[in-house]
């Protein structure tokens, strides 16, 4: 290496290892420190904001998760006391069968206390499906059987086992049915 070369190697290595510093302002190391000791304070009031809000958000996140929790208590709450009569009924239904002989009366009470659990049910938002004849659907029936019909084609549901129902655009209970083979 020539002179040349080496004297502006030290000379680049001696201005990156330099902080710079302003000619004209003899106080460059001290506006140095001053913005180090800003940027330091600055930091850790981030730092404090950022702690804040995770505690904020945790906060807020126990708070919903509380707020959801009473709001389906009470959901279920108001649904169980119009629900409640039902059960009342069905056991005033019982205590009479036991003291008539009257077929028809028992029957007749019982049809009524069915259509008031119908009628609480569908307030709920609850109905039942509607499965005979229609084809089978693995997202709302569930197969128990199969057997072979003249009348009837392939993967037609021909009998309903147990009632399936829906709650607003979903399943609560898919219906167990026979299908045609």
């Amino acid at each position: 290496m020539t002179d040349a070369t080496q004297e502006t190697t030290r000379e680049n290595e001696v201005a990156f290892d330099s902080e710079p510093v302003d000619e004209n302002d003899a106080t460059g190391t001290s506006e140095a420190t001053g913005t180090v000791a800003a940027l330091e304070a600055q930091v850790a009031e981030l730092s404090d904001a950022l702690l804040r809000a995770r505690a904020d958000y945790a906060n807020f996140k126990r708070r919903t998760d509380e707020e959801k929790i009473t709001h389906r208590e009470i959901l279920m709450e108001k649904f169980l006391k119009e629900f409640l009569p039902v059960a009342d009924n069905l056991e005033r239904a019982l205590t009479a069968a036991a003291q008539t002989s009257d077929y028809e009366k028992l029957v007749g009470g019982v049809e009524a206390v069915h259509r008031q659990m119908v009628a609480v049910l569908e307030k709920a938002g609850v109905k039942p499906m509607d499965v005979l004849h229609q084809p089978f659907d693995p997202n709302v029936h569930q197969a128990m059987g199969s057997e072979p019909s003249d009348e009837h084609g392939e993967g037609t549901v021909i009998a309903e086992l147990q009632r399936g129902y829906n709650i607003g655009s979903r399943v609560l209970r898919p219906a167990l049915v026979k299908v045609a083979e």
